[in-house]
């Protein structure tokens, strides 16, 4: 029986007929079942190696052929050597060529001189495996009875074929026989018959090459390259012993100096160690052993199969063949196997095999994702059983054609069929692949799921169908111009906007672009720098002249459409008749900058303006300009009297006459209200802004005519001159503010320059306004009492609350100083609040210590902030109830001023009040504009008379008379009146014949502390 060689170690068994091939290396698994040959028998090998491999450097090398049989035989104790030649190229066709019998066999019958056939015999199945380099070897009893009985004949009881090639051609076969036992072969014996086969082969190979001439001893060694092998003989500690090789290049030094060294001399150190643990190996086993190893050879790396088969006790023979090319044809078979099917395994496309009857023979994984049929369910298929029947010719055509055409690509679109039962669109491409002989053996698909791409393809025919729409009905032009300057393509919409009756009459209109259509040539050269920079323009806008003359604005909007090579074939965009646009945005820019009401420059652009003086001046120090501030006195009474209609209209009016007393390059500007600034530029000094400050007040003395009344205004001016130390613009407009208020305070309708003692008062205001917020927080107020005379009794019959700030570090700050402070920045509110709250505590508190009859009155000042607050009623009344006080005996005193601020709604705030119960006082009386009419209407108990006039009481004349009027007027409205600041005896004794009801003043008491003024009244004072 035969079979393939197994690596060494490995086992077979002899089952059947039907296993009757050797692999290389397959035969030392039948040899470890048989007995170990002797060791003369493996020296007799050796040395028939030897011969064969030396036999042909002699002459008469063909009668060597059968002397080297008979050494291989007798070694192998066989019956039979015979050389068989095969003598037809295309037919297993042999004829005996050499042959060595053994004085016990005699020579195979009927095969001396003519030649057979093996495909015609019953051992034709040895053909296959001889063919492809394979031993076989049998045992006659293991053969069918047909082979059996012509082995018989020959009287072969076992034997050994080994194929011979000479040239890589398949020459014969070495055919090994034996007519006395069965043999178990070893895997020695089949490496040795390998062997000589190759020997032989290579023999045979130089006898054709030079049968007329004698060869040298290099020309049998080049014979002998033709065999990759080298033959080196090592003893037990690894040192060379023989070498054979006609392939120097494949040692690891030239033989002459490898022979006597050791491995470890010559090799790495991991290499040697490896060396000698094989041939340490195959001595102690007595086996062969086989391996794989790399050497590096110059500056290569080569790989060789070795198999090393013990010698005698210490030698071994390490028979090598170089294995570097095949192993690396092998690696990148590997790879482009591992390529393809992590290319086939892993591509969305689907690869296919057909054969060449187009039946599927293999299909990837992906084919599941595109049809949703897997590999297996296609298998033995034909493609078109899926194939949509409209598409089945196409299909079927294009097969067809790439099977008559091999060297072809075929490409077609087709539906076919998804496993839900719908149709996809497919594109596959395909090639015949054809064998040596020229025969079509398959056809190789690749498929892809163009669905997708053909959805495209529709919504692209369907867009540019919607963009031909979209050019002929847009509203904005869309155009394609040449670089050099002329359209090529242009919209209706486009003609329309440049005043043309039709796209074709524009494009022959124009031929140069840049002089022809724009305003100015140069723009058309902005616009293709602006396109080579970017590749596009956005909203390029420039003036262009239309058909008719007409100048308009347009925006285009553009990008570059290059070709294959990069050149730009044309640009494209749109225009868009911005015109409107333009005028709207500068009446934009206009409102931005200018007040809406009176045309004035409005407090960003007046800003803007002073920047720009403020930066000459900066480079120039002698361009000198002044700001002036203005604001108009009284004008919230007028805009309150007359109405806004009217207050606006005086703007207006002021406007028109700021403007007429400027001189040109001057700016005006309305910052807000009733609050204007002039910015004079180029003033020599300070003459030059009074004299422009005093030119608008005269202005201002001519009456203005509104709503058929004459009105008078005034303003207040404050000048601010720039100079050098200013840091920026907005200072100098601060300082004008600071001065214009430091002009209302002088008493109105003048102007006033600022000064650094105004910028310190400022900043001590602001000081103030700090301290006062904290003050609130930290409890610094404190009351104080100034206690109210019946003139008719001469005693107390109440107090009036003085609110005292106690500073930390400033000690007493009068009330004149930040009471209007408080009213400016709204802490007047809780101040007060405490205030009422505080008083009503403290009358309270006297109440129940003191039994007067009839009960103190306490008199709280209400300032018009906190007048105007909405819980101010809420938390009257809570007090009064808090503290159990009768209404009657709390007064609440308002300012003149507060009252007159809005009579209307006080009046009714006023009625409010006094439906509590609670009395009120009119207080500082005669010192604003009170109307007697308002006076008459007002629920109101009291009049205060303001200390002014009583202290000028004595002076005589018209100052007396004011006071009895005031008295008067108060009795017959059925007033109590009260004089404020009697510091002197005549001034009571003036009052009391005057039958003034009541007085308080530094007469009778300074404002004293809670605890003082009980002390007051504990002592029952009267005056």
């Amino acid at each position: 029986m035969s079979s393939s060689f197994p690596p060494f170690n490995s086992s077979v068994t002899q089952s059947s007929v039907a296993r009757q091939t050797l692999e290389p290396g397959e035969a030392s698994a039948r040899a470890a079942q048989t007995p170990r040959s002797p060791l003369a028998q493996r020296e007799a090998m050796l040395a028939a190696i030897s011969f064969v491999a030396h036999s042909f450097l002699a002459d008469g090398w063909e009668l060597e052929v059968v002397e080297a049989l008979q050494r291989v035989g007798e070694a192998l104790g066989v019956s039979r050597a015979t050389v068989f030649e095969k003598v037809e190229k295309t037919a297993p066709v042999f004829t005996a060529r050499y042959e060595w019998n053994a004085l016990n066999a005699r020579p195979r019958p009927g095969t001396e001189s003519k030649t057979f056939n093996l495909d015609v015999t019953p051992m034709s199945m040895w053909v296959p495996p001889l063919a492809a380099g394979k031993m076989v070897y049998v045992n006659t009893v293991d053969l069918p009875a047909d082979a059996r009985s012509i082995l018989e004949e020959w009287g072969t009881i076992s034997l050994v074929n080994v194929p011979i090639f000479v040239n890589g051609v398949w020459w014969g076969y070495l055919g090994i026989d034996d007519t006395q036992s069965e043999h178990n072969w070893d895997a020695a014996q089949l490496e040795t018959l390998q062997m000589c086969a190759d020997l032989l082969g290579a023999g045979i190979a130089r006898g054709r090459a030079h049968l007329s001439s004698r060869e040298s001893e290099a020309e049998l060694r080049a014979l002998l390259s033709l065999m990759s092998d080298v033959l080196i003989v090592l003893d037990r500690q690894g040192t060379y012993r023989k070498i054979v090789t006609s392939n120097p290049s494949i040692l690891a030094a030239p033989a002459e100096a490898l022979m006597g060294r050791s491995v470890n001399e010559v090799l790495d150190t991991a290499t040697a160690y490896k060396f000698m643990g094989v041939i340490e190996c195959a001595l102690d086993t007595r086996t062969p052993v086989r391996l794989e190893y790399s050497l590096q050879i110059g500056e290569k790396e080569l790989w060789f199969d070795a198999t090393v088969t013990p010698l005698d006790e210490e030698q071994v023979v390490w028979v090598a063949r170089d294995i570097t090319t095949s192993r690396r044809d092998a690696l990148a078979l590997r790879e482009s196997e591992q390529l393809f099917r992590l290319l086939a395994e892993n591509s969305t496309d689907a690869i296919s095999r057909l054969s060449s009857s187009l039946e599927t023979l293999y299909v990837s994984p992906s084919i599941q994702q595109i049809i949703g049929y897997t590999p297996q369910e296609l298998i033995g298929n034909h493609p078109l059983d899926t194939v949509h029947p409209e598409d089945a010719d196409l299909l079927r055509a294009a097969y067809k054609e790439a099977i008559a055409n091999p060297s072809k690509v075929t490409t077609v679109v087709y539906r076919r069929l998804h496993r839900t039962g719908h149709y996809i669109w497919c594109e596959t491409t395909g090639r015949a692949i054809v064998s040596k002989n020229g025969k079509v053996e398959e056809v190789h698909l690749i498929t892809r799921d163009i669905s997708a791409r053909r959805r495209a393809e529709k919504q692209l025919r369907e867009a540019e169908a919607r963009y031909r729409s979209i050019f002929e009905n847009a509203v904005e032009g869309i155009f394609q111009s040449s670089p050099d300057g002329h359209y090529l393509a242009a919209n209706p919409s486009l003609a329309r906007i440049y005043g043309f009756e039709s796209p074709s009459e524009l494009l022959r209109a124009y031929s140069d672009i840049s002089r022809q259509l724009y305003t100015d040539h140069r723009k058309r050269t902005e616009f293709i720098e602006e396109m080579k920079k970017e590749g596009k323009v956005s909203n390029f806008e420039a003036q262009i002249r239309r058909k008719n003359g007409q100048i308009i604005w347009i925006s285009e909007n553009a990008r570059e459409v290059r070709g294959d090579d990069g050149t730009v074939l044309y640009y494209e965009g749109t225009v868009e008749d911005i015109t409107a646009r333009k005028v709207a945005q500068d009446q934009l820019l206009h409102d931005a900058l200018h007040d809406k009401l009176t045309g004035l420059a409005n407090r960003a652009l007046f800003s803007d303006r002073m920047a720009q003086a403020f930066a000459r001046l900066k480079r120039h120090p002698d361009a000198i300009f002044a700001v002036l501030f203005l604001d108009f006195d009284r004008f919230k009474n007028i805009n309150d009297s007359l109405g806004h209609m009217a207050g606006d209209e005086l703007l207006v009016a002021i406007a028109r006459r700021l403007e007429g007393c400027l001189r040109p390059g001057d700016t005006v500007s309305r910052l807000g209200g009733d609050e204007f600034a002039i910015l004079l530029e180029d003033v020599r000094d300070q003459s030059d802004a009074t004299i422009v400050a005093e030119r608008v007040q005269n202005a201002m003395t001519t009456p203005f005519t509104l709503l058929g009344q004459e009105i008078f205004s005034s303003a207040s001016i404050g000048i601010a001159i720039a100079h050098a130390d200013y840091e920026n613009p907005d200072d100098l407009l601060r300082d004008a503010d600071m001065a214009m208020y430091r002009a209302k305070s002088l008493g109105k309708a003048r102007h006033e320059v600022f000064d650094s003692g105004m910028h310190t008062r400022a900043v001590a205001l602001l000081q103030l306004e700090t301290d006062l917020r904290w003050a609130i927080e930290r409890q610094e107020f404190e009351l104080h009492y100034q206690p109210i005379v019946s003139l008719q009794s001469g005693k107390i019959v109440g107090f009036e609350a003085l609110v005292r700030w106690r500073h930390p570090e400033r000690g007493t700050v009068a009330p004149a100083e930040f009471v209007p402070v408080a009213e400016e920045t709204g802490w007047i509110v809780p101040i007060g609040t405490w205030v009422l709250q505080t008083a009503c505590e403290q009358l309270a508190s006297w109440q129940n210590i003191l039994n007067v009859d009839p009960p103190l009155t306490m008199s709280v000042n209400l300032s018009g902030k906190q007048f105007s607050q909405p819980n101010l009623i809420p938390h009257i009344r809570e007090q009064l109830q808090k503290w159990d006080i009768a209404p009657e005996n709390l007064k609440l005193e308002i300012t003149e001023s507060a009252i007159m601020e809005n009579a209307t709604s006080v009046t009714e705030r006023l009625h409010t009040l006094r439906s509590l119960g609670v009395k009120l006082a009119l207080d500082d009386f005669g010192t604003g504009y009170s109307s007697l009419s308002y006076l008459h209407r007002f629920p109101l108990d009291t009049l205060k008379i303001d200390r002014s006039f009583v202290m000028r009481m004595q002076e005589g004349g018209e100052n007396r008379e004011i006071v009895r009027t005031i008295v008067a007027l108060g009795l017959n409205l059925g007033m109590d009146v009260i004089a404020e600041g009697i510091e002197e005896d005549a001034q009571l004794k003036d009052l009391r014949e005057l039958n003034c009801n009541g007085g308080q003043g530094f007469f009778f008491s300074r404002p004293v502390t809670g605890d003082a003024a009980l002390e007051l009244l504990q002592q029952y004072p009267s005056w």
